[in-house]
Parts: structure tokens; C-alpha cells; sequence
């Protein structure tokens, strides 16, 4: 699994990370961090070429049950409109 450039870690020390996705231009990760006593989920945006932090953004453990409600819409919502063209790819055979 591919891992934060050094630099990087050493900047945010995460407890545990992820690589989630590679683009063209960025890799995409997460990480649980701690920021004083407070754990947060962290993801960072990593330029492949030059390894250079193109975006952090870190959100509170205590904000996980909103962050997982949204992100269940947003599979609904997926689902639902993946389904929508389904039915109208038929309608047009």
C-alpha cells in the first residue's frame, strides 16, 4: 500500500493512514492524526511529482456521526441516480 512521502508524515504524524486514490496529478489520503489531545481525521492531498502538500483538511473525531450520515446520502443518492439511467438507457433501446 502506497504511504505519505516522509516529509509529509513527519509534518502530520499520523497514528494510522490510507492512500485512497491516485489521479492524474494528485494522490488522495487520510489519516488519523492527533492535534493537541484531540484525535481527527485528516485528509491531505499529495502533488505525485513533487510530493508537495497541495491540501489538508482535518476534521474532529466528534463530527464522524455527521460525516457518515453524509456520506450514506451521498451513496443514495448514487444508487438512485445510477438507476434512474439504467431505466432511461432502456426506454431509448
Amino acid at each position: 500500500m502506497k504511504e505519505l512521502p516522509e516529509r509529509i508524515k513527519n509534518h502530520v504524524k499520523p497514528i494510522i493512514q490510507r492512500h485512497l486514490y491516485e489521479g492524474k496529478k494528485m494522490d488522495f489520503y487520510a489519516a488519523l492524526t492527533q492535534y493537541d489531545d484531540e484525535l481527527r481525521l485528516t485528509f491531505l492531498t499529495v502533488n505525485k511529482q513533487t510530493e508537495y502538500l497541495a491540501g489538508i483538511y482535518s476534521i474532529p473525531l466528534q463530527a464522524f456521526p455527521e460525516l457518515l450520515g453524509f456520506l450514506q446520502d451521498v451513496f443514495i443518492y448514487i444508487a438512485a441516480t445510477q438507476e434512474a439511467a439504467k431505466h432511461e438507457a432502456k426506454k431509448n433501446e
